[in-house]
């Protein structure tokens, strides 16, 4: 969340510019367009493979992950996404989500409730959002 927010606040402090994009550590936030005029395009990649592309402006995308910060703990895999329910890392059936949302914030917040909650949480968004997943078992799928 701390990202998030650190990204939304430099778009803002930068707005203005005819065209901005902010990426830290994949999380984008994209304003104006860019050097050619068009609107911004960010690729979706998961397991250095580029499942999706999103493109508009303004633009905010987010990825949450089980795949990386992650390590053995009791012969266990285990990562840093804590379902709150457990207070254990989120054992559900999505490994990467990343989403389109109107804000950067609601981004990374339904990044994480996708991987906390899992395909149920889809019914949560809306048509304001647009999101890739792909599940423990490497498949992916495009929902716009």
């Amino acid at each position: 969340m701390g990202k998030a927010l650190g990204i939304g606040w430099a778009a803002t402090q930068l707005v203005g510019h005819v065209g901005l994009l902010v990426d830290v550590g994949g999380d984008v936030v994209a304003l104006g367009t860019d050097e050619e005029s068009e609107p911004w395009r960010v690729a979706v990649v998961h397991d250095k493979e580029a499942v999706g592309m999103f493109f508009g402006s303004p633009l905010a995308v987010a990825t949450s992950t089980t795949r990386r910060r992650a390590w053995l703990a009791a012969g266990r895999q285990a990562h840093h996404l804590i379902d709150p329910r457990s207070g254990a890392p989120a054992e559900g059936d999505i490994s990467s989500a990343t989403v389109a949302a109107p804000t950067i914030l609601e981004a990374d917040l339904a990044a994480k409730l996708l991987i906390i909650e899992g395909v149920p949480a889809l019914e949560r968004l809306n048509e304001r959002y647009r999101v890739v997943l792909t599940d423990r078992w490497g498949r992916t799928e495009v929902v716009c």
